[in-house]
């Protein structure tokens, strides 16, 4: 069937919006939670101001109705790097948005010549769960492909669907954006579920964490305790042009691959408070729900309230082996306790671990002078073997 000549309206505003290049990307800060630095920016889309195809909802839906979406997808990004490179100043990361209905269109040679011009920035290519699901064998050959030009990776929207979770180790993001949908429900199971299993990811392959959607002082405190590193959201800043952005507060680099943690070592993953440490022990018995095979858990601290609430629930688990290290008033029929003069948790931490053959499960909270916590809640079972262990010789 042959096409008419005579363009619909809408189609036509995309062909001209094509020819002339006019879209115009602006930039949101995205902030290391711990020093407020600004260490990347993620380009937005717009089309031309005042048009029925500013806002990029509208124009990329017009750009699909009019068979275009991969060119209009790939002038975006090709916009957004010429204008970062071209600032006055730029952060060290960009984030680019990667459209998944077109992953199986090559590059356009406007955008291969600008990521090739001496860039003064890495670029991080996100990817959303509906990539995994619609390309996922394309999108791993251009996650190799961004990483072989010395790029990075993210998943973006993690929590929204499962599918993210299970195409993570595959993937491999270097960067883990958790959907703000997790923000506003923290204490909700599959949100404590999730942002745990993103945190014990990122501990064992030195990923960073981002928390979107941060509007607020409580919003910043939510995302530390969910594990994310960096934020993005409006306390921090809304889109807006580059070049409004305060260069003072620019990170001067970026290593998104942190070094291996020593061995024994204890990462702070959460920092949060007893409520966050409460939702990462429901998070850890959950896991032990789960697993088919037998599996010990032992609990240590000096915390006798938490301790015998950790015994009760031990008690209501089919488990190999029980054990507390701590005081507790009364016994819990099952479990284990050791004598409270030989608790090893000389810095005051609570401390559980459950291992079986094959998965594990840590859990340490070690107080702050603030009342807050610096939690551990990691799945490495190197660091399991060794605390479970150790704990054991309290067991005499």
């Amino acid at each position: 069937m042959t096409r008419s000549t005579t363009l619909p309206v809408a189609d036509a505003a995309v062909v001209r919006l094509l020819r002339d290049r006019d879209v115009s990307p602006i930039y949101q800060p995205i902030v290391d939670l711990t020093t407020g630095d600004v260490v990347g920016v993620e380009a937005l889309a717009r089309g031309p101001a005042g048009s029925d195809l500013h806002m990029p909802a509208q124009l990329f839906a017009a750009a699909a109705a009019a068979g275009l979406l991969p060119e209009i997808d790939q002038l975006c990004a090709t916009r957004a790097l010429e204008r970062a490179r071209d600032a006055a100043a730029t952060p060290p990361l960009v984030f680019i948005n990667a459209e998944p209905a077109v992953l199986d269109r090559p590059l356009t040679p406007e955008l291969i010549a600008v990521i090739n011009s001496g860039l003064p920035f890495k670029i991080v290519l996100e990817f959303t769960e509906r990539a995994l699901t619609r390309q996922p064998a394309r999108m791993l050959q251009i996650a190799d492909v961004t990483r072989s030009w010395g790029n990075r990776i993210a998943l973006d929207d993690v929590g929204v669907e499962p599918a993210s979770l299970a195409f993570m180790p595959l993937v491999a993001p270097d960067v883990v954006k958790l959907d703000m949908s997790l923000l506003r429900s923290p204490h909700r199971p599959d949100t404590v579920d999730t942002a745990a299993a993103v945190a014990g990811y990122a501990h064992r392959v030195g990923a960073t964490v981002i928390a979107e959607g941060i509007e607020t002082e409580a919003d910043r405190a939510t995302a530390a305790a969910l594990g994310a590193n960096w934020g993005q959201g409006w306390l921090f800043g809304r889109p807006g042009p580059l070049d409004a952005l305060d260069r003072g507060r620019f990170a001067a680099a970026v290593d998104l691959h942190t070094a291996e943690p020593a061995a024994g070592a204890f990462p702070v993953t959460h920092t949060g408070d007893a409520d966050t440490v409460d939702d990462l022990w429901q998070s850890l018995l959950r896991r032990v729900r789960r697993w088919h095979t037998p599996a010990s858990v032992l609990c240590a601290g000096r915390d006798t309230t938490t301790l015998t609430r950790w015994a009760a629930a031990l008690g209501g688990v089919d488990l190999a082996f029980r054990g507390v290290a701590g005081a507790l008033p009364a016994a819990v029929p099952g479990v284990r306790v050791c004598r409270p003069d030989l608790v090893t948790t000389d810095d005051d931490a609570l401390t559980a671990v459950a291992v079986t053959v094959h998965s594990a499960v840590v859990l340490r909270a070690r107080p702050r002078p603030d009342g807050a916590f610096d939690i551990t809640f990691t799945d490495d079972l190197t660091l399991a073997v060794q605390l479970a262990r150790a704990l054991l010789n309290s067991f005499v």
